[in-house]
């Protein structure tokens, strides 16, 4: 149902992320929607405005922002690939705890999605994104451009599903996941949290947590630590 009047929407991160959101968002829009951005953060951006919307500053001035529009309802959607990086802003906007401020689930207008799919708060799919049949998307996701999920499959929180990957049925995704753009992940697979994916991998064996898989078919070239952010998969 198309709410009557539009919310105002808080973009986390002014960059290529948010580009690709608020052309999203205009086009809902276009559609009647139900979101129009209001403002972006972003802790390391000094411009007034981004995509011509009011750029308010770091995560540090949201609180006060949020204080001064206390009469209004706001959605916000963190827009960072880098999935630990999300996740850790997503702590800090919610450490506001601002009762005025709720995570938004944004789909493009061009997804398809069936009618069985379960998406987090917070998450986003992009255009072309196929999402069939009972499938599981878990809070603060993306499921980027041209990618396809196939049925049963279960996605847990904080996954970046990059352009044109295909996770076919019954595959299970642990949290932090980064799944490389035209990447193959078979059916019945099970990928281990804050594990990567490397672009263009085919994946048909079991993949534990925190390591990088590549090639045809996907072997592990990389374990890293609990910790450790993928800084070169960030944008």
């Amino acid at each position: 149902m198309v709410e009557n009047t539009a919310r105002p929407l808080i973009i986390i991160c002014a960059g290529g992320h948010a580009s690709e959101l608020a052309s999203a968002v205009r086009d809902l829009q276009i559609a009647g929607g139900p979101a129009q951005i209001r403002a972006f953060v972003d802790d390391h951006r000094f411009e007034s405005t981004f995509e011509g919307a009011p750029l308010i500053g770091g995560i540090d001035r949201l609180e006060a922002y949020l204080d001064v529009h206390a009469d209004e309802q706001f959605w916000y959607i963190a827009t960072i690939g880098d999935n630990r990086a999300r996740a850790a802003v997503v702590r800090r906007v919610e450490g506001l705890g601002a009762v005025n401020l709720l995570p938004w689930t944004a789909r493009h207008i061009s997804a398809i999605v069936g009618d069985t799919v379960q998406i987090g708060a917070g998450s986003r799919l992009g255009p072309g994104a196929i999402v069939t049949a009972r499938v599981t998307i878990g809070d603060h996701c993306i499921v980027n451009a041209n990618s396809s999920v196939s049925h049963d499959v279960e996605i847990a929180s904080f996954v970046n599903v990059c352009p044109g990957a295909a996770i076919c049925g019954g595959v299970t995704i642990g949290e932090g996941g980064y799944i490389g753009a035209g990447a193959t992940i078979t059916d019945g697979i099970q990928v281990g949290a804050w594990s990567v994916i490397s672009a263009g991998a085919v994946v048909s064996e079991d993949v534990p947590a925190h390591v990088t898989v590549d090639g045809t078919p996907a072997r592990i070239v990389q374990r890293h630590g609990r910790g450790m952010r993928h800084a070169t998969l960030a944008g």
